[in-house]
């Protein structure tokens, strides 16, 4: 229910920049593709992926491998990586929940489209830092080959799969912060 939220708030948001990109006539985008140009990703949108593809992760049927295989942490590692997946998926809800509630409340209000979209990047840049300040803790409290473990299942399961399409004008802000 949360991510259907989040997933309205999201489109909602993308629609009203969609909607300015297309009165503004540049509708072109930038396809980031993480397997060829890695560094072109967002360390906030790795990390955002990564929390969200480990609270997503359902339990393994019979012969598939299960988190604690792909991701081979010491068991109170692996426990704080989810937890910290877990905090990071409720975090999100919550922007949704905000997200949704402040632009009904602004265009119930009357604000411009752009003051309203300008407003929901700046919760959602507010966000974006927290992400950063999760994955920094939750490295600093992994072993040396814990975060050498996380890294690579980050490298190959996260930033290898990864495409990106950013309208051309919002590529800036979508890295915001660095």
């Amino acid at each position: 229910m949360r991510y259907r939220h989040m997933a309205m708030v999201i489109g909602i948001v993308l629609g009203l920049a969609t909607y300015v990109t297309t009165q503004t006539g540049e509708p072109d985008t930038i396809v980031i593709v993480g397997a060829t140009h890695p560094e072109q990703i967002p360390q906030w949108f790795i990390w955002q992926e990564t929390f969200r593809s480990i609270h997503r992760r359902p339990a393994p049927r019979p012969g598939e491998p299960g988190l604690g295989e792909l991701i081979p942490l010491a068991s109170e590692e692996l426990a704080r990586v989810r937890h910290e997946a877990s905090e990071a998926a409720r975090d999100e809800a919550q922007l949704g929940e905000r997200l949704k509630t402040r632009v009904d409340a602004w265009r119930a209000e009357g604000k411009p489209l752009t003051q309203v979209i300008s407003a929901s990047q700046l919760l959602e840049v507010e966000h974006r830092r927290r992400i950063l300040e999760r994955a920094e803790r939750l490295m600093a409290r992994l072993s040396e080959d814990g975060r050498r473990i996380l890294r690579g299942w980050i490298d190959h399961a996260v930033i290898e799969g990864t495409v990106i399409r950013v309208p051309a004008r919002s590529l800036a802000d979508f890295r915001v912060p660095k």
